[in-house]
């Protein structure tokens, strides 16, 4: 037996075993939603829950016993021994944004962080050595990401969207206002920070000119709606971010750790939801609240870079807002309580997603354990 083998036999009987998570950013999506099942399951006590973290970002979460583990860190003695216990005794990898490369039998399953309505052949594709990768329904079996292997497709929904079945967040409580309604915009990228350009040439539909940025947010301050506009973890953000409006607010991953709140919680407890070609349509039609979907540039998102998706079967349950007028329209319906597509979109919700029972992280849990013998 070589001395590499022996070691790691040694370090499996030694130390207990590890069960890696990761998502971008830290602490968030399906991932964070199944850390914290394990955690309730009392996991923490029988392995290590090992957070892969890519910047020195550790004192977010501190809950549970959470380790954090950086792979590049190896300086020290200290840091490379615990790496390598890390390293070498895991069990299962579970994953949403980052594919961590298996070395093992280990098991390891991508929760994926959204499901299509774009084209993502070439975008987006699972490694091979990925044992699993979950969908949000039976729905998106096909069309999850670009790999061909469809027999290690699961459809047991997305754990980060049992959110929507808990009690709301009081959003005028968590930001100190009083009787206004909130309505948060999720707009998918269009220029990513690393040069890619998808459809339009604006970075932001709408808001692109100080002029519509103005009048819409005259309307929205009529009306005391405010909205909240965080753009893409991945866009650049270079042309909007020195817009100072009072009622569009632009926030960043910060503003939920600063709130100590989730992004989903923070969805569920906004009035109404303004995306475009976003997964986050699916998600949030579990919230049955109004949806409008920004579609000022979609032909220009047809031709490239398509879709994988039926966009206008799909997306029949969110309002159409082509112009600045169609979205003061938005806003005044949002104020006076408005809902006039929710025949439609509570449709699409019943197909997009496995369940509504709000169980997925259970669900997706036990698939885990059952897979990787926990």
């Amino acid at each position: 037996m070589n001395a590499k083998k022996y070691l790691g036999l040694l370090v499996g009987k030694c130390f207990k075993k590890s069960i890696i998570f990761e998502s971008i950013p830290n602490y968030s999506d399906n991932t964070f939603a199944i850390y914290q099942e394990f955690l309730k399951r009392g996991y923490a006590k029988k392995y290590y829950l090992i957070w892969c973290i890519e910047d020195n970002d550790v004192a977010v979460y501190k809950k549970g016993g959470l380790v954090h583990w950086n792979p590049s860190q190896r300086k020290t003695l200290t840091e490379k021994i615990r790496n390598y216990i890390y390293y070498s005794n895991r069990v299962c990898i579970i994953s949403c944004n980052r594919f961590i490369k298996k070395e093992r039998d280990e098991l390891a399953i991508n929760l994926t962080h959204g499901s299509p309505l774009k084209n993502v052949k070439g975008f987006y594709r699972t490694p091979d050595y990925y044992d699993y990768i979950v969908a949000q329904s039976d729905a998106f079996i096909d069309k999850t990401d670009d790999s061909s292997y469809q027999k290690k497709k699961r459809a047991l929904g997305f754990p980060r969207n049992d959110v929507f079945s808990k009690p709301r967040k009081d959003i005028n409580k968590l930001l100190s206002t009083k009787d206004v309604k909130y309505i948060v915009w999720y707009p998918t990228y269009r220029k990513h920070k690393n040069g890619l350009q998808t459809g339009s040439k604006n970075a932001l539909p709408i808001l692109h000119n100080i002029e519509n940025a103005s009048i819409v947010n005259q309307v929205a301050r009529e009306n005391d709606v405010i909205i909240i506009l965080k753009p893409h973890f991945a866009q650049d953000v270079t042309e909007i971010k020195d817009l100072h409006l009072s009622n569009i607010r632009i926030i960043d991953d910060s503003f939920f750790k600063e709130h100590s709140i989730t992004s989903y919680e923070f969805l569920h407890g906004c009035d109404a939801l303004l995306t475009d070609y976003s997964s986050v349509y699916y998600d949030y039609t579990l919230s049955d609240h109004p949806i409008g979907a920004v579609w000022e540039d979609i032909e220009d998102f047809r031709k490239s870079p398509g879709f994988d998706m039926d966009i206008d079967f799909w997306m029949k349950g969110a309002e159409k807002i082509y112009t600045c007028q169609d979205l003061c329209e938005f806003i005044q319906r949002i104020a006076d309580g408005k809902d006039i597509l929710a025949k439609e979109r509570r449709e699409i919700r019943d197909l997009a997603n496995y369940s509504t029972d709000g169980k997925n992280s259970e669900r997706v849990v036990d698939f885990i354990v059952k897979e990787a013998k926990l």
